[in-house]
C-alpha cells in the first residue's frame, strides 16, 4: 500500500526568500512560481519525492499526485527487483565477489578497449579439496571466503571475481604493475597468517609476468 504525505505548496515570495534564499533563487531561475511537493512511501520502506511545478489553477493537485504515488511506487519495486535478480546473476553467492558470468562480460569489454592497458591476477587456492576431504565443506568454505576477503581489503578499487571453484581473478585497469605485484605479495602474506596458502600469476596487456 502507497502512503503519500500530504502535497506542501512552495511559493516564490518573500517569505520563501528570507527562509531559504537558495531555493528562492533557483525557482526564479528556473522559472517557477508555485511548486506542490509530497513525499511517498510504501510498505517495502521506499521513500521518493513526487511533485506538480507551477500547478494550473483549479487543478486537483492532491488527486494528481495520489495517483502518480501509486505509479512512482510500482516503478520503484520494479527497480529493486531488477537491481536484485541482477545483483544475483552477477555475484558469487558464497564469497559475494563477482562470478564468473560477470568476468566473461566484462573480458570481452575490455578487448576491445584499446585506449586502456589492464592487469590481470589469476589466483589459484591450494589444497582446497585437502581441506574439503579433512575437515569438511564448511572449512573449504571458510578457506574461499577468507581469501576472498583478503583480496577485497587488497583490490577494493578493482573487480574481483570467483572464476572456479578455487579460482580469483583481478581485473585491474589502468593500474601500475609494480603495486599490483606488491599486493599480490601481501595478500599471500595475509593467506598464511590465516593458515592458507594460495598460487597467483599476473599479466599485463597480454605480456605474462
Amino acid at each position: 500500500n502507497v502512503v503519500m504525505i500530504i502535497p506542501k505548496t512552495i511559493r516564490l515570495n518573500n517569505k520563501l526568500k528570507n527562509a531559504n534564499a537558495e531555493l528562492y533563487n533557483f525557482m526564479e531561475e528556473k522559472g517557477f512560481f508555485r511548486i506542490c511537493v509530497a513525499a511517498v512511501l510504501d510498505k517495502s520502506g521506499a521513500v521518493g519525492m513526487i511533485g506538480v511545478v507551477n500547478p494550473m489553477v483549479n487543478m486537483r493537485v492532491s488527486e494528481l499526485l495520489k495517483e502518480v504515488a501509486v505509479c512512482f511506487s510500482i516503478a520503484i519495486k520494479n527497480k529493486k527487483y531488477l537491481h536484485k535478480t541482477e545483483y544475483v546473476a552477477n555475484t558469487d553467492a558464497l564469497t559475494g565477489l563477482k562470478n564468473r558470468t560477470s568476468f566473461n562480460r566484462d573480458l570481452a569489454l575490455a578487448e576491445k578497449d584499446f585506449s586502456s592497458k589492464y592487469v590481470c591476477v589469476y589466483v589459484d587456492v591450494n589444497e582446497l579439496h585437502i581441506f574439503n576431504f579433512k575437515y569438511g565443506h564448511d572449512a573449504g568454505d571458510k578457506m574461499l571466503i577468507t581469501i576472498a576477503d583478503i583480496f577485497k581489503e587488497l583490490f577494493s578499487e578493482y573487480p574481483i571475481y570467483r572464476v572456479g571453484g578455487d579460482e580469483y581473478v583481478v581485473l585491474a585497469k589502468d593500474a601500475d604493475i609494480n603495486e599490483i605485484r606488491k599486493r599480490v605479495a601481501e595478500s599471500k602474506e595475509k593467506s598464511i597468517e590465516n593458515g592458507y596458502n594460495i598460487s597467483a600469476g599476473v599479466s599485463e596487456s597480454g605480456m605474462s609476468v
